[in-house]
């Protein structure tokens, strides 16, 4: 399975980016960030827009560059002028350019209006600095005195990158489709919806959504139709698919997107009507690769999902919605299983007389 994030890397951004280690030095808040930002940049692949030859090794930039080629024995490290993705280009088939993260000269401005239609991560240098939370888990606890809802998620929108940079969304949590549940789609998924979907996506990007839930009481095709409606009102420009796979595989609950995992101990039913808490529950949110302790957990959680995904194979039984079951999230990380290889003997008295009827 992918273990790594894709980087696709102005080389201009990756200059810029090591000629300031000698002034964060003096900055210890600074220095924080630069080093959170260059772990991330060692541990993930990188794709640069230049030729070899044209990194200067006398540069901070040239230098560091050739120390991590030597220590990665050149793993990892590729230079791709010729066939650099251009932003303004990707398209809804492009699932491993949507899962990788781009470093760009751009200006701020250009950056988050790519970012928001395209649900990737574009950092621009300064961005390094303001994005302090995707270094920390973002959760909180949820209990009846402190008040805490899904809305605190709000804030973390606002952000950027914003928990809504993302074009993919994953929802696992086994009790969500219990009829006994009914209000946990309007007091809870709608605030959450609120905080993690885009607005629209651009280049005619389809934004995909699955659910996982073990399923009681009313038909799972009446619920789809709720969940659904919900999403054309809250995001009525939002061209998106919807999957509903009913599994009780997954236990613990979570929302995974291309670039954050949130973690819901007593899962996404527990806000009622009222706005307050129904149960205690602490949450967690993450960017994993920023964060690269959390890597493995968001890839385990979505490798359980896609174990669940390929048990779903009858339409309108076992999953509903898209019939082709298209996510980019999902589509980016699932390889063909590699099966034993099977070898046939013909015999030696069968290849005989078949070379006798050939011959």
């Amino acid at each position: 399975m992918k273990n790594k994030r894709n980087i696709y890397c102005e080389y201009a951004f990756w200059e810029a980016f090591f000629e300031m280690e000698e002034q964060v030095l003096r900055d210890r808040s600074k220095r924080k960030l630069w080093d959170d930002f260059y772990d991330f940049l060692t541990d993930n692949h990188i794709f640069f827009n230049i030729d070899t030859n044209h990194v200067k090794e006398s540069t901070p930039g040239g230098q560091n560059l050739m120390m991590l080629r030597q220590a990665k024995g050149g793993a990892g490290i590729k230079f791709i002028p010729e066939t650099f993705p251009k932003l303004e280009e990707i398209s809804d088939d492009d699932d491993d350019i949507l899962n990788s993260v781009f470093l760009t000269m751009a200006e701020t401005s250009e950056c988050k209006s790519l970012s928001r239609g395209l649900g990737m991560i574009i950092f621009n240098l300064s961005m390094v600095f303001s994005a302090e939370h995707v270094y920390i888990d973002n959760g909180v606890s949820f209990d009846k005195s402190n008040g805490h809802n899904w809305t605190y998620l709000w804030d973390l929108k606002d952000k950027y990158p914003g928990i809504d940079c993302c074009n993919s969304l994953i929802l696992a949590d086994r009790y969500l489709l219990h009829d006994v549940n009914e209000s946990a789609i309007d007091a809870n998924l709608r605030p959450i919806f609120e905080a993690l979907l885009p607005q629209y996506m651009d280049n005619g990007i389809f934004f995909t959504i699955c659910i996982i839930a073990e399923n009681k009481g009313r038909p799972v095709g009446e619920k789809y139709k709720k969940i659904d409606n919900l999403i054309r009102e809250i995001r009525p420009e939002l061209d998106f698919s919807l999957n509903i796979y009913r599994s009780k595989g997954i236990h613990d609950r979570s929302i995974i997107t291309n670039n954050v995992i949130l973690i819901s101990g007593a899962g996404f039913d527990v806000i009622g009507l009222d706005e307050q808490p129904l149960k205690f529950t602490t949450t967690s949110l993450n960017f994993p690769f920023l964060q690269k302790d959390k890597n493995d957990k968001y890839l385990v959680w979505i490798n359980n999902v896609l174990k669940e995904q390929e048990k779903c194979c009858a339409y309108e039984s076992n999953y509903w919605g898209d019939e082709d079951k298209r996510h980019h999230l999902l589509d980016y990380y699932y390889e063909e299983p590699v099966g034993p290889s099977t070898t046939f003997s013909l015999g030696s008295e069968f290849s005989e007389l078949l070379s006798a009827l050939i011959g």
